[in-house]
């Protein structure tokens, strides 16, 4: 019984932690950014490394979603580190680093060497070479998942360990009808018109990937998640940027074949802004695939179910993939597509459906 009880409360203090965005963002600014250039763009990227006497892990890079910076990981980056050592970058256009004027200057293709510059600066640091590790993990939310995946089919994949997908798409033609065009116009005044707007801009952008009943009831969760994004630097025209890059990506089949990493997907199986037939492609098409989808979760999951979240990436990361359970361990694996489907009783499903075989991704021309 009192083993029990000191889970709940254990469970309790680490749920403040990871909801503690504004508490997570002043601790995060007291780490400097460190600079790399590529293609003529300064980089900023930020090694949380505090806890680097503990550490036992192989290190691991978060790559964030459209107009996302490195702080918005909040005490998502605390947990993580606890056992390791954790990079974040603030992608082109955002944040620290150079914002180009000419949306032609982004792409996921520039973004993904971009992340490259940054695992090459840390594989040659002292941190990385002191403890002898070779590789480097990656996990991308949304966007970010469009760059791991690029990280993924390039030369990059060498310095790679493992790989997270979440709440992302292949895109491609076979996408169309499974995202929000709306969201992707939510943005579009933000820094543009009047400033006192930007309020009213950045909690549409949040409401619109969450579900109605948890906006309902988290209303000072959200709050704090809002101030979070207007208090950082996201100019307008490298929100556009962003946008055009993401916009215009589209993976091939052949090349999503190609990737041999072990690989874990995960989605909210009520994301309004990816449908989930979007993970269910990602699945039918990386043999090495595993996907997590939690219940009743929209597109910003490591808001609305952080701990969890969090803790089926570390799983995956720390253990063998047909180890990613909760703490009761009744995780399931079932077939399905190209890999396998996971889920846990209360917060994870499997899809009921296999995946639509006239559903694959093209390839690029």
């Amino acid at each position: 019984m009192m083993m029990r009880r000191f889970r709940h409360v254990e469970r309790d203090r680490l749920r403040r932690v990871v909801r503690g965005y504004v508490i997570g963002r002043e601790r995060f600014n007291e780490i400097d950014p460190k600079y790399v250039m590529n293609d003529g763009i300064r980089l900023a990227y930020y090694v949380e490394d505090v806890l680097k006497k503990e550490i036992t892990r192989p290190p691991v890079l978060l790559l964030n979603g459209w107009a996302g910076i490195a702080s918005d990981w909040g005490g998502l980056r605390r947990l993580l580190a606890r056992k390791r050592c954790v990079i974040t970058m603030d992608n082109r256009g955002v944040g620290c680093s150079d914002a180009p004027e000419d949306v032609e200057n982004y792409s996921i293709n520039k973004m993904a060497q971009d992340a490259t510059a940054v695992l090459r600066e840390i594989r040659c640091s002292e941190l990385f070479q002191s403890n002898g590790y070779e590789k480097i993990d990656v996990v991308g939310f949304s966007m970010g998942g469009l760059i791991a995946q690029s990280l993924a089919i390039s030369e990059t994949q060498k310095y790679i360990r493992k790989l997270a997908l979440a709440s992302t798409t292949p895109g491609g033609p076979e996408t169309t009808g499974l995202f929000s065009e709306d969201f992707f116009h939510l943005l579009d005044d933000y820094n543009n018109d009047s400033p006192a707007n930007n309020r009213r801009h950045a909690a549409a952008f949040f409401v619109h990937g969450l579900p109605h009943f948890w906006v309902t009831n988290n209303v000072k969760q959200l709050q704090r998640a809002v101030n979070t994004f207007i208090s950082a630097k996201r100019p307008h025209h490298g929100i556009l940027g962003q946008k055009h890059a993401l916009t215009h990506f589209n993976i091939s089949k052949k090349k999503l074949t190609q990737i041999q990493l072990p690989t874990l997907i995960l989605h909210g199986d009520s994301d309004p802004v990816l449908h989930p037939q979007c993970a269910s492609l990602l699945l039918h098409h990386i043999p090495t695939a595993s996907i997590l989808l939690f219940a009743g979760t929209g597109h910003h999951a490591y808001i609305q179910e952080p701990l969890e979240w969090i803790n089926a990436i570390t799983s995956f990361l720390d253990n063998d993939v047909n180890d990613v359970n909760d703490e009761e361990g009744d995780g399931v694996a079932v077939g399905g597509g190209g890999g396998k489907f996971l889920r846990r009783h209360r917060s994870l499903l499997h899809f009921d459906q296999p995946p639509r075989e006239d559903n694959s991704c093209t390839d690029e021309t």
